[in-house]
Order: structure tokens, then sequence, then C-alpha cells
């Protein structure tokens, strides 16, 4: 299977922040080091406009024929399209046909490649248009509020009874941003990344966090130093 991380230069809160130093390793290296150990992936590939992140994943000895148009590499860019860009000039270039794709995001440094494998498993074994990893919602949905003028509070649900605990509501999961893995024809053809037979990777909190700000740093690295450094 082919792993994509896509690793793109700009970054509105943290400057640089896929090769930004966590425990002295830049944070991509976690993903990449995760899609090595991996018993599926048998091509990897970094998809970067940023020539330091290029250098990076030639210290794994990671192929990376082309650097990202700056195109695909906005704030608005869409991943679908960053994607079958990269399949397509792989394709072009390497001459075989691409049929799966997992697409692994450097900002989720805790996910590991067991977590990785059992995902590529979970796709296989149902053969799945896509599996997509997600985390149990913290709070039910009905508790939502909007702020309004003067921090003023209104429900987003009128019925919402504040007197029930949240036991009592649906479990709801939300994507975690950790892994996507896709059919790729169905990729194509599809609006979103959701179809019949999408189904869901299920992973705990603490493997499930997403690095985007300063504070989310300093949390990644206390459970990183933890892990890593036994």
């Amino acid at each position: 299977m082919l792993a994509i991380i896509p690793a793109r230069k700009g970054s509105k809160k943290i400057k640089n922040k896929n090769r930004r130093l966590i425990n002295r390793k830049p944070l991509i290296s976690y993903t990449i080091e995760a899609a090595l150990k991996s018993k599926y992936i048998s091509q990897l590939l970094v998809s970067s406009d940023d020539k330091a992140i290029i250098k990076i994943a030639s210290q794994y000895n990671i192929d990376t024929p082309f650097l990202r148009p700056k195109k695909i590499s906005l704030d608005k860019s869409e991943m679908k399209q960053v994607i079958i860009y990269n399949i397509e000039k792989l394709i072009k270039l390497k001459k075989k046909k691409i049929h799966e794709v997992i697409l692994l995001q450097p900002t989720s440094p805790l996910r590991t490649s067991k977590d990785i494998d059992l995902a590529i498993k979970l796709f296989k074994k149902n053969k799945a248009d896509s599996v997509i990893a997600v985390k149990k919602v913290d709070i039910p949905y009905k508790w939502l509020l909007n702020l309004g003028k003067k921090n003023k509070l209104k429900l987003k649900n009128s019925n919402l009874n504040i007197s029930t605990n949240r036991q009592s509501y649906e479990t709801l999961y939300i994507p975690n941003g950790s892994i996507f893995i896709f059919n790729y024809n169905f990729l194509k053809k599809s609006k979103n990344y959701y179809g019949k037979r999408t189904y869901g990777y299920i992973m705990p909190k603490v493997k499930s966090f997403d690095i985007d700000d300063q504070t989310d740093f300093q949390i990644a690295e206390g459970f990183l130093k933890k892990n890593y450094e036994k």
C-alpha cells in the first residue's frame, strides 16, 4: 500500500510546524518512523513544498521525486486534491497502478505503527471504500452553545435538558485526523471521504492527539517523552 505524508511549509499558528523539533526530533519524524515500521506499507511518499522537509525525508532513505506545487500547498488547498496530484504524478513516473492509499498527517505524532496496521487490516477485511480513524466525542453535541454579542450564551439545541447527564446521550465519534485509507478509484469519484463501505478505526483520546498550536506542542512533548524515553 502507498502511504502519503503531507507536510507543506506554511502554517498559520506555528511557523514551520511540521519540521519543528519536539523532543529533539522533527515533528514529521514520528509519522515517518511509524509508517516505516508498518507491515503493510510498501511505498512511502512525503509530499511537501518545503526543501527542508524533503531533506528530513531523505535521511530516512525515502524517495521524494518531486516537490508539491505551490497551488496545492495553500491554506485553502483540499487534501483530496493533494492526494490525487501525488498519485497521478507517481503513476506517470513509476509506470505502476495504485489501487490503495493511506494518508498519514504529521500532526498526529502519538499514532503508532500498530494503529496503522490495524486500520489497514480493517480496510482490507471489509474491502472498504475508506477507513477513517475516529475518536469518541468528549461531550454530547446537544450541549453545544452559541456565543453572541457581549458573550451572551444561546443553546444550540433549544430542547436541551441540562439536568440530563452525558451518559444518557448517544455516543458519537469524529475524525481525529491521524489515519485516512482509501480505495483510489472511490476517492477519485466521490465528493467526500465517505462511501457505502466506510469504516471507523476507533482510537483513544491520547493517541488521537492532533497538534494545532503551541499548547498542543507542549502537551504532546510530555506524552512523547514518557513513551519514547523509557
